[in-house]
């Protein structure tokens, strides 16, 4: 083979392991087998039950518990959410699912019998059927999962080093590990305070990306208002899959005031007045198909304009009505109309933001 070959299948193979580091199911994984090879026998040891039943059920939990210990700090950092209940999960998922893998075997194992490789897939599916169905029974308790739980990367690493240290004790009996434990747990308090506390001052406007919808969002602290197209109803799993993360992140509380576009509302520091609003000195105003253009002595000053569900303007009449500083363009409006105000804007020399090109547009005030 060519040197220049090998070259190229080196870097391939580089970019191949790279994939899989970064991969979430990679670290979880291997996270998971290191956790069960580390703790598994000195968490064994604390408790030998003679009878076979509790010893069965005490060695599952605590291969759970192994795990789950060195893999729920990536787990939050990833999915803001614990699953509480993954003690009783596994004490049924992991004998269940071993009882199947055996069950595969012996379908393919009974292949040349064709009754016999009939009987075992049909028991291998309704096993698999009792399994999900059992799962989703857990899951779907109202305290099965904490959701919402957001750490920053530096929080993930004061977990790790917490979990690490706390069990570098429980094996080595060294008193050093507590102190590096209660600081890593003092550490992982102050951020956890400071990020909070920050939350609590926040003065953000969102516009998210969300596939032929317009969505607002004003966050004042750890409070929100969000203005909606009036389909939001039929459109409640779409909205809360893209704006979910942000509002965790935010440390918005999961109910918020929801306004849809056509209505009317006004608190301490937000004004919607038809398509207008205020949001404490930013004003906004949202240009859709329902807009209209009334006669105005002068052009009405405004910081934002966002372009929604193709309004039948052009850029250089929005200019005539409104003097503004930013246009944002939202994701409902359809191609050609996005394509030809965007040139419009670059030939004007007009600042524009394209939601569909640069993602969720955000201005802290």
């Amino acid at each position: 083979m060519p040197k220049g070959s090998h070259t190229a299948l080196l870097h391939q193979r580089l970019r191949e392991s790279d994939s899989f580091i970064t991969d979430v199911g990679f670290q979880l994984s291997y996270l998971a087998v290191t956790g069960i090879v580390w703790l598994y026998k000195p968490l064994c040891t604390l408790y030998a039950p003679r009878n076979r039943v509790i010893r069965f059920v005490w060695q599952t939990s605590v291969l759970s518990i192994a795990a789950t210990l060195i893999t729920f700090p990536l787990s939050l950092f990833y999915f803001k959410q614990f699953p509480n209940l993954f003690l009783i999960t596994n004490l049924i998922a992991v004998p269940l699912s071993t009882i199947i893998i055996y069950t595969g075997i012996l379908v393919l194992a009974a292949s040349p019998v064709n009754f016999l490789s009939a009987f075992f897939s049909v028991l291998m599916a309704k096993m698999l059927w009792f399994l999900n169905s059992i799962i989703r029974f857990i899951e779907s308790q109202p305290f099965a999962v904490s959701r919402g739980i957001h750490i920053t990367t530096g929080e993930l690493f004061l977990l790790y080093l917490l979990v690490v240290t706390l069990a570098g004790h429980f094996l080595i009996k060294k008193r050093i590990y507590l102190y590096y434990a209660a600081t890593a747990s003092l550490l992982f308090l102050a951020f956890a305070t400071i990020r909070r506390v920050n939350n609590l001052h926040q003065k953000t406007i969102v516009a998210y990306a969300v596939n032929n919808l317009t969505v607002l969002n004003f966050i004042d602290g750890n409070r929100d208002i969000m203005i909606l197209d009036s389909s939001f109803h039929e459109n409640k799993n779409t909205i809360s899959y893209h704006i979910l993360n942000h509002r965790i992140l935010s440390g918005v509380k999961s109910a918020g005031q929801i306004i849809t576009a056509d209505q009317n509302f006004k608190n301490e520091h937000f004004i919607k007045k038809g398509n207008f609003m205020q949001f404490y000195d930013k004003s906004l105003a949202l240009i859709d198909s329902g807009f209209q253009q009334f006669p105005l002595p002068a052009r009405q000053k405004t910081d934002y304009l966002v372009l929604s569900n193709d309004p039948d303007f052009s850029i250089s009449e929005l200019t005539e009505i409104f003097d503004f500083k930013l246009i944002i363009i939202g994701k409902s409006n359809s191609f050609w109309k996005k394509k030809h105000w965007i040139n419009e804007c670059k030939l004007s020399g007009i600042n524009y933001y394209d939601v569909s090109e640069k993602g969720a547009w955000l201005e802290k005030i």
